[in-house]
């Protein structure tokens, strides 16, 4: 909340309703959160407006506070299909405007497989190791712009391309020891 202590987003005004619930209840957040499988934290962060609920946190909170569908009515909704946000962040967005256009591309990486190197399975293992964690759409819309960002290296005319690694990124397991070879031979010459 801010300083006026008005609600300043959907996500907070909704969050005020769990919270007034759970004070009725006389429950903590560490308490609601073990009786509907959430930590503290999460309860906390749903509550203050700055993570939005999951469906399954808004039921099970709904039931275990008595709160008979006020929460499932409240709750924010996702946006529908024709209003979904663009998978790519928005601080990577223009970056990947000018890559369509770019000459020449080069790149150095110290944590993960270059997104124009990844695998489908390696980009997935990526968006879903994620805290706060994606829910399962959006994963497979970010997977999905990756995969077609990957158009780059056979556009014509050729870019020039060219990525440093860290060797780190080719020892992290992201994904498990199966995922990390079969990226790893893709990559490979």
């Amino acid at each position: 909340m801010h300083s006026s202590d008005q609600p300043e987003s959907a996500a907070e005004m909704f969050g005020l309703l769990p919270r007034h619930f759970r004070v009725l209840a006389g429950l903590s957040q560490e308490q609601l959160g073990k009786r509907i499988g959430y930590s503290k934290s999460q309860v906390a962060m749903v509550e203050r407006g700055s993570r939005p609920p999951t469906d399954v946190f808004v039921q099970r909170a709904d039931e275990v506070l008595g709160a008979q569908g006020a929460l499932i009515v409240a709750a924010p909704k996702p946006p529908k299909q024709t209003e979904r946000r663009n998978p790519l962040p928005g601080w990577f967005t223009p970056f990947a405007d000018e890559e369509e256009k770019a000459w020449a591309r080069h790149s150095y990486e110290n944590q993960v497989m270059p997104g124009l190197l990844q695998t489908e399975t390696y980009a997935r293992a990526v968006f879903t190791s994620r805290y706060p964690t994606y829910d399962d759409d959006e994963i497979e819309a970010k997977v999905a712009a990756r995969l077609e960002r990957q158009k780059l290296p056979s556009r014509r005319p050729l870019p020039d391309i060219s990525f440093v690694l860290e060797m780190i990124v080719l020892t992290r397991p992201i994904g498990g020891r199966r995922v990390t070879k079969a990226q790893l031979q893709l990559a490979s010459p």
